[in-house]
């Protein structure tokens, strides 16, 4: 089996159209399986004598669509846009990364801003978190303050009892 490139047969054996019933650049592929039957005589038209039908040479639309008769299909466009896709979800989750690490490091400022506030200069407010965080914030001093109790408690040797 090979590809017929520079020499074109007369007809494709399968559908039995000629190459000259195609634009120029759109002639399909033909594929040569390399093996004589005993085929039609085919009339083209008028001007031509008949076409005997030698050799099994088959035509890529012929080739494709038996191809889809038994459940394969030409995947390259897909793979195509599946490779797109998954380089667009790399630079996603690198956007996410690099965002949940600000996020983080905010954070991370605003509750030292909270626990250990800049005194301001001027007579301006000292700053504070939002209303909606007030409890969550006292409960969270309050823990450090508790922490900070027992790891002093723990470094001086004092007794638990």
């Amino acid at each position: 089996m090979r590809l017929c490139e520079g020499d074109l047969p007369t007809i494709c054996s399968v559908c039995r159209q000629p190459p000259s019933t195609y634009l120029e650049g759109q002639v399909p592929e033909y594929v040569n399986m390399e093996s004589a039957y005993d085929g039609p005589v085919v009339r083209i038209s008028d001007n031509i004598p008949p076409v005997y039908v030698e050799n099994i040479v088959i035509c890529e639309g012929c080739v494709k669509s038996a191809a889809r008769l038994l459940g394969m299909e030409d995947t390259g466009p897909l793979s195509e846009h599946v490779s797109g896709l998954e380089a667009y979800a790399d630079q996603l989750e690198a956007e996410v990364k690099e965002k949940d690490a600000t996020i983080s490091d905010m954070g991370h400022t605003i509750g030292t801003l909270l626990d250990k506030p800049v005194k301001r200069p001027g007579r301006r407010p000292q700053l504070k978190g939002p209303a909606s965080h007030d409890k969550e914030m006292k409960e969270l001093r309050s823990a450090r303050t508790k922490a900070e109790r027992v790891r002093k408690k723990a470094a001086s040797g004092a007794d638990w009892n």
